[in-house]
């Protein structure tokens, strides 16, 4: 068994808060991520509060009741085994326009010279 009996965890920090981790489970991942290695800890709290910023790596997360024993080194998870690996690289986006957003001429009709009056009125100040 590599975790300490009934102690808090200590000098673990969260990686979101950047406050320490005292009490509750501790979520662990180390994951190898373009070549360097990156560590997240975080609480329980934390990882199911909804989306946050490691969200956008594949990370798999120790969940730790108690603190690890002192010298227990989790090593890191190799992703490629899990997500596989191919030639291409970053991320692929498909842009589709807004179809909802339909241009309503009679409101643009009604409200023609109420815009006009408006733009002459900024007009009087100098630009810049």
């Amino acid at each position: 068994m590599c975790v300490a009996e009934d102690a808090p965890h200590t000098e673990v920090t969260s990686s979101l808060s950047k406050k320490e981790i005292t009490d509750g489970a501790r979520y662990y991942a180390v994951s190898k991520i373009n070549s360097s290695e990156q560590r997240v800890n975080l609480t329980e709290a934390e990882i199911f509060r909804g989306s946050n910023v490691f969200d956008a790596n594949p990370f798999l997360y120790y969940r730790f009741a108690r603190p690890l024993k002192e010298g227990v080194k989790i090593p890191p998870t190799d992703l490629k085994l899990i997500h596989g690996e191919t030639s291409k690289y970053g991320f692929s986006i498909e842009v589709q326009p807004d179809s909802s957003f339909i241009q309503n001429d009679k409101l643009i009709e009604l409200t023609k010279d109420a815009y006009n009056e408006q733009t002459k009125a900024i007009e009087k100040f100098p630009a810049g």
